[in-house]
């Protein structure tokens, strides 16, 4: 079905319902009651006898779209064809058929739909049948005599249009082109040539082929014989080479079976026997007395070959136990060092040990030296037992359990003795600070 052109569609519009409870809202169109604008159509609305665009910026409660009673969907393509069918009447009981196309575009939607042009084609179709001459133009010629009356038709048709262009409203239109279709009849009898014509064609060539395979055939038969002839003489030659070659590979064969016993009784003492033996100049006896003499050697070979193999294997085992011994030996010394070095690491620790004993020693009386020097003493009794037990120096502090903790830290770990004594230091001094804050009050 051809789509109507400029307006593509229209459509009634009902007033719009009240929305929101109890119809106090404002009234508002639903999506489905418009059509659908492509992009090259544009939505005009009647609005009180008035004609309103809608470029697609109109939501649906506007106003003037509430309002609206009819709404029309209008092409705005540029030059978009536009072709009217009318027929013209010719010499003879048939009729041409013409096709003119004309090119139109929308210059107004507004007036395109206040006019009612809903269809370009009916103005153009009117526009047309008002030129008389152009149904004249086709009576003085047959239907044969098509390209004629297309010659006249565009003549025609470019002067009418150039004289008296189309006019209609809102649309600005141009002629494009002018088209005489092939009336039916026309096209029967053109169909009934061409098959004529074929038919013709093809007994002609049918004809040819014909000829061709007789002479085809006659030149096939000939080579034949020809052919014939050629294998018969290259049989006769072919037999002849044949026997030579047989008599030739028999003579080879006969030398090669010599030559291979040849080297087969001169590589092998029992094959020569076996030979001599099929030959007759070897009694079975003979034979069979060569053979186990040659059985006895062989036997001999074999206990040789075994005991150098288990002599080598002796060989073998001593050297993985002497590699055995070594290794053994390594280990052993690998685990004396290491006997060594913890006893000494035990001595090393123990003497930071005592060093930082004697550390803490003095550091202590160097307290007790500074205190004594501030006056301490004079002013107050000072019970320097009880500041040396609390400043960790006491004899039983340093008991055979915080020895035995001592030297099991020491074998774990060599770090964790120095970071004892570093925590012991900074003890001994944060205990000072405390005692001389105790005496100062």
């Amino acid at each position: 079905m051809i789509k109507p052109y400029p307006i593509v569609e229209q459509r009634p519009l009902a007033d719009p319902p009240k929305r929101g409870p109890f119809g106090l809202g404002a009234r508002r169109r639903s999506p489905e009651e418009l059509p659908v604008a492509a992009g090259h159509e544009v939505l005009v609305y009647r609005v009180d006898g008035r004609y309103v665009l809608d470029t697609g910026r109109r939501r649906l409660g506007d106003e003037q779209l509430v309002a609206a009673d009819h709404v029309s969907v209008v092409d705005l393509r540029r030059n978009a064809p536009v072709t009217v069918q009318l027929k013209i009447p010719s010499a003879e009981a048939a009729e041409f058929t013409v096709e003119v196309t004309f090119l139109c575009s929308v210059v107004d939607p507004a007036i395109v739909v206040r006019e009612g042009q809903g269809d370009a084609r009916l103005a153009l179709l009117a526009y047309l049948r008002k030129h008389k001459r152009f149904f004249e133009l086709g009576l003085d010629y047959r239907i044969s005599q098509i390209t004629t009356v297309r010659r006249n038709v565009n003549a025609q048709m470019m002067a009418y249009t150039a004289e008296r262009p189309p006019q209609i409203s809102g649309l600005a239109v141009s002629f494009a082109s002018v088209e005489l279709l092939e009336p039916d009849e026309l096209i029967g009898f053109q169909r009934q040539r061409r098959d004529q014509d074929r038919t013709n064609v093809l007994a002609f060539e049918k004809q040819q082929q014909n000829h061709s395979l007789d002479v085809q055939r006659q030149q096939y038969d000939q080579e034949i014989q020809e052919g014939q002839r050629r294998f018969d003489q290259d049989r006769d030659v072919d037999n002849q080479t044949h026997e030579q070659l047989l008599e030739k590979e028999a003579r080879e064969f006969a030398l090669r079976q010599s030559t291979l016993t040849a080297q087969q009784i001169a590589g092998s003492p029992e094959m020569a026997a076996y030979w001599a033996q099929a030959s007759g100049e070897m009694s079975a006896a003979e034979l069979l007395a060569q053979l186990q003499r040659k059985e006895s050697l062989k036997r001999e070979d074999r206990r040789d070959l075994a005991e150098r193999r288990w002599e080598r294997r002796q060989e073998i085992l001593e050297q993985k136990r002497q590699r055995r011994r070594e290794l053994e030996d390594r280990i052993r010394d690998d685990q004396k060092e290491r006997e060594q070095l913890d006893r000494e690491l035990t001595k090393e620790l123990s003497a930071s040990r005592r060093a930082d004993q004697q550390w803490e020693r003095d550091a202590t009386l160097e307290v007790v030296r500074d205190l004594i020097k501030r006056g301490h003493g004079d002013q107050t009794f000072v019970d320097f037992e009880r500041l040396l037990g609390k400043l960790g120096t006491a004899p039983e502090i340093e008991g055979a359990g915080s020895q035995r903790d001592l030297d099991q830290a020491a074998a774990e770990e060599p770090e964790a003795l120095e970071a004892g004594a570093a925590e012991r230091k900074r003890r001994a001094y944060e205990k000072s600070d405390v005692l001389r804050e105790e005496d100062d009050d």
